[in-house]
């Protein structure tokens, strides 16, 4: 699922081109209706008067139309018309623009189905809606709205992978894999940690829920183990850093993306070895190249006693050969004061010879 969203400056043009009319026709005549902020069966200049009149709260506002395309994969088939208008209701209530006038239109000029929204930045108190990280923001609803409806992930409208959906985390067992094996293995860990993510989930939540689709989150301290400074991801043997698999599963990324880290509260529970739930197994110590456990679920490591002493009556001892050799800087500065010593030293004052012409 993608959503696009374009700025526009006039609201009847972005109407015609979602209804199919005037100069945007097509031979398969008007784009069908799904939802809109009037009555059913209203007319289109309905629709041009209710944006002039809401635009006419805020004149000084010139471009003050929104243009929202939802586009589904082609995996997804054909959705029915409620489910339609529920997915943009819930695309539009988040971005801010629930109370402004809209109309919904499907195009079928495509192999996908995708809907037209159009839109007012200005809502019936004559607000401004924040458009401020927008496109960020619809990312965000749009894997929201994947995992609520079951739809396909479509990462980009400039192509790339299409990613099945997965359950609901916690629904899977530990040694299950997700389906689609040809994808790259950044594309099924990004795709699963999409699956997971959501405003409000806290860091060791969004480890444990990432663990249960069996991907490890591995953090990365500092010297003293009180602050992270990156992380990492262990998936089917394999760990890379967030930076080597995508900038969003970073921990600047997370924060953005609306996980909550605090150090205070996060830090001693991610620290803490042992606190690990029951299906949580850890994996075993004698094993440690293979897969490395995280910190939560790795035992304390027993200390190692010190190595025995050598007999050198017993075993071969290499003697330790004590160096009589000075350091050079004390050679060089021994020399140093016995040049200038003989430099300085009195003696009588010898004529120097003159030259004659003889």
């Amino acid at each position: 699922m993608i959503i696009e969203i374009i700025h526009r400056r006039d609201a009847n043009d972005a109407l015609e081109y979602g209804a199919h009319v005037g100069k945007h026709a097509t031979p398969d005549g008007p784009a069908e209706e799904i939802d809109g902020s009037l009555l059913p069966g209203a007319r289109l200049e309905d629709y041009y008067s209710e944006f002039e009149r809401v635009h006419a709260l805020r004149p000084e506002i010139k471009r003050n139309v929104i243009h929202i395309i939802v586009s589904f994969a082609p995996e997804d088939g054909r959705r029915d018309q409620v489910e339609l208008s529920e997915i943009t209701r819930k695309v539009l209530g988040k971005l801010g623009y629930g109370d402004c006038p809209f109309r919904e239109t499907e195009h079928t000029d495509k192999q996908f189905q995708h809907l037209h929204c159009v839109t007012s930045i200005v809502n019936y108190s004559g607000e401004r809606i924040d458009r401020t990280g927008d496109r960020n923001k619809a990312q965000r609803i749009a894997r929201a709205i994947e995992r609520e409806h079951g739809l396909w992930r479509a990462p980009s409208v400039k192509g790339g992978p299409v990613l099945p959906p997965l359950p609901i985390p916690g629904t899977i067992s530990v040694l299950q894999k997700p389906a689609a094996p040809m994808l790259l293995w950044e594309s099924r860990v990004k795709h699963m940690a999409d699956q997971v993510i959501r405003p409000g989930i806290t860091l060791p939540q969004f480890h444990d829920e990432l663990l249960a689709l069996g991907v490890s989150l591995e953090p990365k301290w500092t010297q003293d183990r009180t602050k992270i400074t990156g992380l990492g991801y262990r998936f089917e043997g394999r760990q890379k850093n967030a930076s080597q698999i995508d900038r969003g599963l970073s921990l600047n990324g997370l924060k953005n993306a609306g996980v909550s880290y605090d150090p205070v509260r996060d830090v001693p529970i991610l620290t803490k070895p042992g606190t690990a739930t029951p299906k949580y197994l850890p994996l075993p110590l004698t094993l440690p190249l293979l897969a490395a456990p995280t910190i939560r679920t790795a035992a304390a490591l027993p200390k190692l006693p010190p190595p025995p002493r050598l007999n050198p009556e017993v075993h071969h001892v290499r003697p330790q050969v004590v160096s009589t050799r000075k350091p050079f800087l004390q050679t060089a500065w021994e020399f140093a004061t016995r040049l200038w010593d003989a430099i300085r030293r009195p003696g009588p004052i010898q004529p120097k010879p003159r030259l004659s012409n003889r």
